[in-house]
């Protein structure tokens, strides 16, 4: 009988999780906590992307807008500059030519 008490005693009871188990539980744990930190550095970086195109969308149309502005500018005043200089002269003669008078 003492036989059988010795084997008892050393056959693992079945109840009682095997020492890998824990490990691995853990190893899941912790890639299951990576692969959460990819996806929420996927999504983040998806919403940054939509942020800067709508940034840069933004900038263009300032850019344009903002060469529209002068070049409307510019147009409006061409005619208060020429309406100052009074009627045009004739232009000067070329250099290294002598004139006629």
């Amino acid at each position: 009988m003492a036989e059988v008490e010795a084997k008892a005693a050393t056959v693992p009871d079945s109840s009682a999780p095997p020492a890998m188990e824990k490990p691995v539980n853990e190893i899941m744990k912790t890639a299951a906590r990576a692969k959460e930190g990819e996806e929420a550095a996927a999504q983040h970086q998806a919403e940054q992307q939509r942020a800067d195109a709508r940034t840069a969308w933004i900038a263009a149309g300032v850019g344009v807008g903002s060469a529209a502005l002068m070049a409307a500018l510019l147009y409006a005043n061409r005619a208060k500059n020429r309406r100052r200089d009074g009627p045009e002269a004739p232009p000067p003669a070329p250099p290294g030519r002598p004139d006629a008078d």
